[in-house]
């Protein structure tokens, strides 16, 4: 049975000192994920919206960065510590509540590690995901080349 996202009270850090990046809201624009150090590790976390101070809850097991909402809100994915691309299957009525999680696939040797901006996104259209990879050389920085497969 999966983990129930938690409701962290009061994180460890003050979070006026935490680092949020890669803020993303749900479908519903009642909800808003990002990326925190608030206790000193990368965690995807989850907040209302607009009325923030009214939860905050945790859906990353570990570690956790780059959060993309699906299209209809019912899946939250993110890059876990080992790079690997986790679905977490979310619930955003009556409150928010992670109702599993799924490890997708490895993404070691696409482009995750970065200055903090998402790498990836997610294609509503086809339920796939569209993601940079490094190549064996540079590219030049004027064009961009899509690689499909």
């Amino acid at each position: 049975m999966p983990e129930p996202a938690k409701l962290v009270e009061k994180p460890r850090a003050p979070l006026h000192m935490a680092k949020p990046s890669n803020c993303v809201t749900a479908a519903t624009s009642r909800w808003i994920a990002f990326t925190t150090n608030a206790d000193y590790v990368e965690r995807v976390v989850v907040r209302p919206f607009p009325n923030v101070d009214d939860g905050l809850y945790v859906v990353s097991l570990g570690a956790g960065r780059q959060p993309r909402w699906s299209p209809e809100g019912d899946e939250l994915f993110y890059l876990d510590d080992q790079d690997r691309m986790v679905a977490a299957t979310v619930t955003l009525e009556p409150t928010f509540n992670v109702t599993g999680r799924e490890t997708l696939f490895s993404a070691t040797d696409l482009m995750v590690h970065n200055n903090g901006w998402a790498m990836y996104d997610y294609d509503p259209v086809g339920r796939r995901f569209v993601m940079l990879r490094e190549g064996p050389e540079q590219l030049p920085t004027d064009r961009v080349l899509l690689v499909a497969g």
